[in-house]
């Protein structure tokens, strides 16, 4: 993936580099990590910790539009969530059709 860095270019980074256990990635959501310089020269990204965005509390209900609809998932769009949210059709079996 990538971290967005305001005043860089982005920094690249491998499943491998994360160290956070069985990690979430969310667009939008805060992330630590060290920085170093590829053989290329460009900007990479290591021991990187993913955290979540602090003004969110897991579990909070959010108002959001479905933006995109796929067979098993869906992408969500809201003002209080910067970026998509992945919603996957496991996660809400019974909702599901109302989706479509």
């Amino acid at each position: 993936g990538f971290i967005r860095c305001p005043g860089s270019s982005d920094v690249w980074f491998g499943r491998s580099d994360v160290v956070t256990v069985d990690p979430v990635f969310t667009v939008g959501f805060s992330v630590r990590f060290e920085l170093y310089f590829g053989g290329n020269g460009k900007p990479r990204a290591r021991r990187v910790t993913i955290g979540t965005d602090p003004k969110l509390i897991e579990g909070q209900s959010l108002l959001g539009r479905v933006k995109s609809y796929r067979d098993q998932h869906c992408f969500i769009a809201s003002d209080s969530v910067q970026g998509d949210v992945f919603l996957a059709k496991d996660e809400i079996t019974d909702e599901w059709d109302f989706l479509q």
